[in-house]
């Protein structure tokens, strides 16, 4: 170890320092889908996309929000307002 301590921030704690994630209608097409349960086969039928497709929507989605798994960017979307809130969440 090198002796430095690791530290983690929430995904609150990076939306107060960052400018709101500028998203393209498709990435938040598929947030808005994985939001609901799809998987990315499920998503590319919905939306009539590639599997591949979705996934590249996916990983640019959470480049953008700074999210290491699409969990994170779903709810770094709606941390934003960029996706709805479910209700009971």
């Amino acid at each position: 170890m090198s002796g430095r301590a690791v530290t983690t921030t929430s995904v609150e704690e990076r939306t107060d320092r960052m400018a709101l994630p500028k998203l393209c209608p498709r990435e938040l097409d598929v947030l808005a889908e994985i939001a609901q349960g799809a998987s990315n086969t499920v998503v590319a039928q919905q939306l009539s996309l590639q599997p591949d497709t979705v996934k590249r929507y996916l990983r640019n989605a959470m480049r953008k929000l700074h999210a290491t798994n699409r969990h994170e960017a779903v709810r770094a979307a709606r941390d934003w307002g960029l996706l709805g809130v479910e209700a009971g969440e």
